[in-house]
């Protein structure tokens, strides 16, 4: 691709960003932002959410909370890789004009603007899962040489995968399988794990350790709270001593007015659930819950599929709630307010912004299933009809739905937006000439 191309590429993808940033700078803040960059601020780091994305928060502000920084640099990041992904589609054929105009009007979907411009660590996240996809298109498009010849890079992006997100560990083991189904010749097998392992080390080690990170975080059992409703308050399974133990936790009406399978905050945050009593004993609960898992498999099932339901179903149900990047920014200690530096801009995107929110708008604006279901539609497109070797990008694209579907807790864009910029950078695929 020409550069002139990639400048094409890089102006019209920043225009729809830098207008929103200008328009609501510092960026779109909820209550985990205001809690990382109060971390990132006084330097009492908690490894609640990563630990390593509120550090690098705290390098780009100099020791200060400084949103605007950072979502400026998101979205500087998602620029680059719009104009990586134009190359990536060139080389695989597709023709000039799509593999322009795809990536160039990405950001201009006011969902992936926003998110983007929101200070969650699900950002840095997603760019380093679509850069990985990108490097994966090259393997492609170049051949495992190419693997071979830039393997640093590829262990680095397995350890940020895993490092910005606490579930980013299954979507690595998954594409390492595949890797290994695939590749497993082809992989320098050890320059990949050890540069992997020796960042995941560093970050977790030394860095922890100099920044006197709190490494404690909830019981990974939490995650299994809804499993256990689910299976407490529609089945019989748990015997009687098993039951005491869960009305020690809430009593039972606690349990059935907070649960919510499209929505675990109000069980997850509310003071009257006594979340206590789970991290005093969190193997007792995990038990619960892989017993909920092995005995009430049909309830549970039926929990994640609702939880899940945002990434299958594009309409908006009106009994549940697609959380977005919020309107206002939360009152905070720290000085953070929204301070627009163009008037204009904000004006026209508050306009934007009212569009696209009434419910009714919701399955073309903000749900990610029409997308996700085009996505998977190319892929067996190219699974029918260009070479097994091309699928190795599409192997991450259903690894990390995979992923998404099994861990979402409440129906939040965020969870989703790696797997719309995959899918949509793979929508040029289906232009691609035919092999001879």
């Amino acid at each position: 691709m020409s550069r002139r191309d990639q400048f094409v590429v890089g102006v019209v993808a920043a225009i729809p960003l830098v207008i929103w940033w200008l328009g609501w700078y510092p960026g779109f803040l909820s209550f985990d932002s205001i809690d990382q960059l109060g971390q990132a601020q006084n330097g009492e780091i908690f490894d609640f959410h990563p630990a390593v994305h509120t550090i690098i928060m705290r390098w780009i502000g100099l020791g200060t909370a400084a949103p605007g920084a950072v979502t400026f640099l998101q979205g500087a990041g998602l620029v680059a890789l719009m104009v990586v992904a134009a190359g990536r589609l060139r080389e695989l054929g597709v023709p000039r004009w799509a593999a322009v105009l795809i990536p160039s009007l990405v950001p201009w979907l006011p969902s992936v603007a926003q998110t983007t411009l929101t200070v969650w660590k699900d950002i840095p996240f997603a760019l380093a899962i679509l850069w990985l996809f990108l490097e994966l298109m090259a393997v492609v498009a170049r051949g495992p040489l190419y693997l071979r010849k830039h393997v640093v890079r590829f262990g680095l992006l397995l350890a940020a995968v895993w490092l910005f997100r606490h579930n980013g560990l299954l979507t690595v083991l998954g594409l390492l399988v595949v890797l290994a189904a695939t590749h497993r010749q082809a992989v320098p097998w050890v320059r990949l794990l050890s540069t992997a392992a020796l960042t995941i080390f560093i970050v977790l080690g030394p860095l922890y350790t100099l920044y006197d990170v709190d490494r404690a975080r909830p019981a990974s059992s939490e995650i299994m709270i809804g499993d256990v409703a689910a299976a407490f308050l529609t089945t019989d399974i748990y015997e009687p001593e098993d039951v005491t133990y869960l009305t020690s936790i809430a009593p039972r009406q606690t349990w059935e007015n907070l649960y919510d399978c499209d929505d675990s905050n109000p069980i997850l945050f509310d003071p009257s659930f006594g979340k206590a009593v789970i991290r005093a004993d969190g193997d007792r609960f995990l038990a619960r819950g892989l017993e909920a898992w092995s005995q009430a498999f049909p309830a549970v099932a039926q929990h994640r599929l609702c939880a899940a339901s945002y990434l299958l179903l594009p309409g908006q149900p009106d009994d549940a709630y697609l959380h977005r990047p919020p309107f206002a920014i939360p009152d905070n200690d720290l000085g953070i307010t929204r301070e627009p530096r163009l008037q204009s801009a904000y004006d026209l995107t508050l306009a934007v912004f009212q569009a696209i929110e009434p419910p009714g708008r919701l399955w073309l604006t903000w749900r990610p299933a029409l997308i996700l279901y085009a996505g998977f539609a190319v892929w067996a497109f190219v699974a029918l009809k260009r070479p097994r070797s091309w699928l190795l990008p599409g192997a991450l694209f259903a690894i990390h739905f995979v992923n998404v579907a099994l861990t979402s807790l409440n129906q939040e864009f965020r969870f989703a937006l790696p797997l719309v910029l995959m899918a949509l950078l793979s929508l040029p695929l289906v232009l691609t000439p035919d092999p001879p």
